[in-house]
This record gives structure tokens, sequence and C-alpha cells, in this order.
């Protein structure tokens, strides 16, 4: 999307002076991720006053199709899923639906769950001031740096992957392949140990898809890695990092300073539904 159009989605959104809140830097985050999936030509994000769709035709992959950030003043009524759904049909494309609860319009979970959409899962989202942050000390014993060349690329694709279950090619437009994307490799002992990637747009960095190998756990690999992210962004101009967390990596966050500030909902597509969207029935 160009950055007057941005803009202009986001004045006409109520965002403009909401930036500060941590809340909305989460989601901004994701859904300036989204958006620079468009760097592929094959990819169309369509942004208004009232949702973010990202479509590619040419895929069935939900990593790059979805639905985000829908605002409504009323309820919302199954007319009005199926609108923001329709050229997700036309095009025979299943998409994801991502909304942030504190923010939802009233009725569009209860309207998601009569469509057919189920909830996939509830990750928190969580913010770190950075101007005022302080670095703790990393492990000597690992090493973590953007990537140089296309080797390390793919390493980091690779660990990527094989962590979160990912199909390389739609990853693909999430890391290495995404010029909006910085990604980090970690190495211990010059192998391969981990890697994330983050996005950086109007000072705010997205961190994704922080993966480390698991016969490297438990060695401070995601410690090092997001502390020499937040570093690498922060130098680059970021005022905040935005993430959503696992059960499981919460606690990391917590300790680097990262604070709750919603809750998000993922849905997909159930079965029936999943069907009729790609023209099966």
């Amino acid at each position: 999307m160009e950055p007057q159009k941005e803009s202009a989605m986001r004045e006409s959104q109520g965002m403009g002076d909401q930036l500060d809140d941590p809340a909305e830097q989460v989601e901004t985050a994701w859904c300036d991720a989204w958006q620079s999936l468009a760097y592929d030509p094959a990819t169309r994000a369509t942004a208004s006053a009232r949702a973010l769709h990202i479509l590619t035709p040419s895929s069935p992959d939900q990593l790059l199709n979805a639905v985000l950030r829908l605002r409504m003043e009323r309820p919302v009524t199954l007319v009005d899923l199926k609108e923001e759904l329709a050229p997700f049909y036309a095009a025979r494309r299943a998409a994801q639906w991502w909304l942030r609860l504190d923010a939802a319009p009233k009725g569009l979970r209860e309207q998601l769950s009569t469509l057919g959409m189920r909830p996939w899962d509830r990750p928190p989202g969580m913010a770190l001031a950075l101007e005022r942050w302080n670095p703790p000390s990393t492990s000597a014993y690992v090493q973590a740096h953007p990537v140089n060349d296309r080797r390390e690329a793919e390493a980091a694709l690779g660990v990527i992957c094989d962590v979160f279950g990912a199909n390389p090619g739609p990853m693909r437009h999430w890391s290495i392949d995404n010029p909006a994307f910085v990604v980090f490799l970690a190495t211990i002992n010059q192998q391969v140990a981990g890697a994330l990637a983050y996005h950086l747009r109007g000072g705010i960095m997205g961190i994704f898809h922080v993966a480390t190998t698991p016969s490297w756990r438990r060695q401070g690999v995601a410690w090092t890695m997001m502390i020499r992210a937040l570093m690498h962004a922060r130098n680059a101009g970021a005022r905040a990092a935005a993430l959503t967390s696992s059960t499981m990596a919460e606690t990391l966050y917590v300790t680097l300073g990262f604070q709750r500030c919603c809750q998000f909902e993922f849905w997909t597509p159930g079965p029936r539904l999943l069907m009729e969207m790609t023209g099966i029935i």
C-alpha cells in the first residue's frame, strides 16, 4: 500500500494519535506486516475504513489470505461478513480472520461462529517501549545477526519452517523474499540454532517467527536473538516493539520488558465453510 493511502486509512479509523497505545501498536504491526506481502504482485492488499483484506488468488495457503481489523459502529451481521468475504469466495480462497478482542465490533465473534468459522488461537499481544529500554546482557556462547547472504537466509527459513510446521513457499513471503523484513540468524559454534524476522514501519517493530532449533533450546538462543534484533531495530528508528506470544515464550518476553496489552483471536473456516469458499461444494 502507498504511504499516503496507509496514512489516510489510519486517520479514517481514528488511529492517528492511538499509535502510542500499545494495543494499537501490536495490531498495527501485524496489519503492516500483512500488507507488506503485496510486494509480490500476486498478492492484493486492500485497506478501507472498514477492514483490511489480504488476498492471493494464486495460493490456497491461509498465510497469504486474511481479513483483519474490522471496524464498525453498529453490531455486525451475517450479511456484513459475507460482504467482507466476497472477494475470497470469488477467488475460491479460504481466509483467516484476525480480531483484537477489546476492539472487535459487537456481534463479530457470534456471527463468525454462525458463518462456520472456528477459533484456533488466542495469543496475547505484547509491547515494549524501546526509547527507554536498557538491553540486558547476552550470551557470548550464541551469535545472532541479520542474514548476510542467500545461504544464511535459506538456513533461517529452514529453522522457521521446521519449528512452526510452515510451508516454505508462503513463509518466504513472510521472511527472506520480502524486502520489508529483516531476518536474523542465530548460531552456536557455527551451527544453526535459531531465527526470527522483524518488520519496521512508522517506528513500530513487529517481531515474527521467533524459532529455536529443538536441540539448542534453553541455551539462550531466543534471548540473544531478541536482544540483538531489538537493538538493531532501535538503531534503525524503532520506538516500540510489538508481538503476539505463545504460552511457552511469554515468560521470555516479560523478562525482556514486554507487557501484555491485549488479546487476539484467530479464526479459520471450519470444514464445511472451507469447502464452500474453495468451491468444492
